[in-house]
């Protein structure tokens, strides 16, 4: 089993071939970000630990992602259907281990306004409250029905 990252970064192309007419991507990173090739040495790790075929899709990852990036950023440009949503250059990214409450709240925010400003809508103060919950969710049976 693999990450569907490793297949399709950015999975807009299946959207696409599927026949949808409006396709919206949500991305983690502004829009000019590229990936760097991993590092020789990881990939030799990962061959050696993982199955071959693994280490040669994380080896290709990087310049797959890159040139979906490049086609994705043409795509918007071009085609008004296809619209990005990315945090704006410069702004303090969230960590996928992040864990204060503040920080995640901040980043939650600029999504919310990066979404606000590529559906071409205004947002002048968040009204919405997002929250992070770093504690465990609730069982169904602890759930209130």
């Amino acid at each position: 089993m693999a990450d569907g990252a490793l297949f399709e970064s950015m999975p807009y192309h299946a959207a696409m071939a599927g026949g949808a007419t409006d396709v919206i991507v949500l991305r983690s990173r502004p829009a000019s970000y590229r990936k760097q090739p991993y590092a020789r040495h990881a990939v030799a790790l990962l061959k050696g630990l993982a199955h071959p075929a693994l280490a040669a899709l994380v080896q290709a990852r990087p310049a797959l992602y890159n040139r979906h990036a490049r086609e994705l950023e043409m795509l918007t440009q071009r085609h008004g259907a296809v619209v990005q949503i990315v945090p704006p250059e410069g702004v303090a990214l969230v960590g996928q281990l992040e864990t204060s409450p503040q920080r995640i709240r901040a980043g939650l925010e600029v999504g919310a306004q990066a979404a606000a400003a590529a559906l071409g809508l205004s947002i002048s103060r968040l009204v919405w409250q997002p929250t992070a919950y770093l504690s465990e969710i609730p069982s169904a049976k602890e759930s209130p029905s």
